[in-house]
């Protein structure tokens, strides 16, 4: 059912159903009345959001009010320019509840939150036996709460949202499980409206191949931008595995590319798998001739190592990536001449050498050059495994292959094929390796 939950301010006429809701999870001495919620609902809409099942049940929700001190009086009203922000009810439907919906109810509403106009922190008063679930979700107790709210005594919590809503990263190393391998991308979220300079200086902060800004929860789906360290492309495999690490629960995750594009994301065991669009690679037939030159002085490969060229192409008709097949001669020779690859007029991208067979029982290998974007050669390539995975699975007549990127770093990429769907299903491990926030 969790993958079913979505999050929005619940409307008017949801509010009977709230007080429904909110008289069944507490003591009648505690429970909002009824003018109560309906007044937070239509001064305070913006923070009272509901969870709800495929869309349309109401089983949860969080309301809160703004107030510059955090005392019984003041909780009982609204002020917009408030700099705290009380959070009066946390409440999931009684059967519905000891399934992990109440955090992930609190995290959205937390993610979602705007700090504008400024909130310095969050409060509430909870009871002993929740504590754990608040202090879990970034909250530190401060003190007993003075709040008398029933017969219970109660304890006061708060969260710094400032220096909560700091930009938040993990640098995962993807297609790998061991630390130091595969490739490594920086994931960041929690950055708010920040501009494109800054996210394209912060990629270069980091100087890895690709570092994706995670957005927000919206419809189900989290929009991914990927930027090297000197602009911003379209898509990037082992970034989105990377997001799908970070993200992925047990239920499977959207994410949707700056031009739309959807990714679906899913762990399964130790893996992260995703489904990209197909991208085909057509067999090259004209400048055939500048384009083995290209390898022969771009990679030191001859002609007589030298078998399929074939190319993706962008939206104007260009060639995208190029795919070469060589011999293990031709593979075992590559020397590159980046200058040579850079400034080729023939592509626009990137190129992928490749040949059949590989370690750890591959059925091929490959390596990815891209100096055009700023990557002269990418450790472990996801998207390219979109080209060279469907290549090698038409050639060996399989729905699914396995290929290793023989880069110094290394990396495994599982990938299956649906040419019906016109989807890849890429699968590899992924691994932790550094986490913070972000000070500028």
């Amino acid at each position: 059912m969790s993958a079913s939950l979505t999050f929005r301010p619940v409307a008017f006429d949801e509010i009977d159903a709230a007080f429904a809701i909110e008289s069944a999870s507490y003591p009648s001495d505690e429970a909002a009345t009824l003018s109560g919620l309906t007044y937070r609902q239509s001064e305070a809409g913006e923070y009272f959001i509901g969870c709800y099942y495929k869309s349309s049940q109401l089983i949860g929700f969080i309301c809160a009010t703004r107030c510059s001190e955090f005392e019984e009086d003041s909780m009982s009203t609204h002020s917009p320019s408030g700099e705290i922000l009380a959070i009066h009810s946390v409440v999931i439907k009684e059967d519905e509840r000891r399934k992990g919906y109440a955090t992930k109810m609190l995290k959205n509403y937390l993610d979602i939150l705007s700090p504008s106009p400024p909130i310095k922190k969050i409060a509430l008063i909870a009871k002993q036996n929740l504590l754990e679930f608040y202090i879990n979700s970034g909250f530190t107790v401060t003190r007993l709460s003075p709040i008398i709210h029933g017969s219970d005594r109660w304890f006061e919590l708060t969260l710094d949202f400032i220096e909560f809503k700091r930009p938040k990263y993990k640098v995962i190393d993807a297609f790998t499980s061991k630390a130091g391998s595969g490739n490594p991308a920086a994931v960041v979220w929690d950055f708010g409206e920040k501009d494109d300079e800054w996210l394209l200086g912060v990629a270069k902060e980091f100087n890895l191949s690709e570092t994706v800004f995670v957005y927000p929860l919206i419809d189900g789906a989290r929009k991914l931008r990927f930027f090297t360290p000197m602009q911003e492309i379209s898509l990037c495999g082992h970034a989105t595995l990377s997001s799908g690490f970070v993200f992925c629960g047990e239920e499977e995750v959207r994410f949707l590319t700056r031009e739309d594009v959807e990714l679906i994301v899913s762990k399964t065991g130790g893996n992260v798998k995703m489904t990209f669009p197909l991208k085909s690679s057509k067999p090259i037939t004209e400048n055939v001739s500048s384009f083995q030159k290209l390898i022969n002085e771009g990679f030191k490969i001859e002609n007589e190592h030298i078998g399929n060229i074939s190319g993706t192409r962008d939206d104007d008709g260009n060639i995208f990536n190029v795919l070469v097949e060589v011999t293990e001669s031709g593979f075992n020779s590559i020397k590159p001449d980046f200058n040579v690859i850079k400034t080729s007029p023939l592509y626009t991208h990137g190129i992928i050498i490749t040949k059949s067979g590989g370690r750890d029982d591959a059925d091929f290998s490959s390596r990815y050059f891209a100096p055009k974007i700023g990557i002269e050669e990418d450790p472990v390539t996801g998207s390219a495994h979109c080209t060279s995975g469907p290549y090698w699975a038409e050639k060996g007549g399989k729905g699914r292959v396995v290929g290793f990127q023989e880069s110094e770093r290394g990396g495994r990429v599982v990938c299956g094929v649906d040419w019906e769907g016109g989807r890849v299903e890429l699968e590899g491990g992924a691994v932790c390796v550094c986490e913070g926030k972000i000070q500028f």
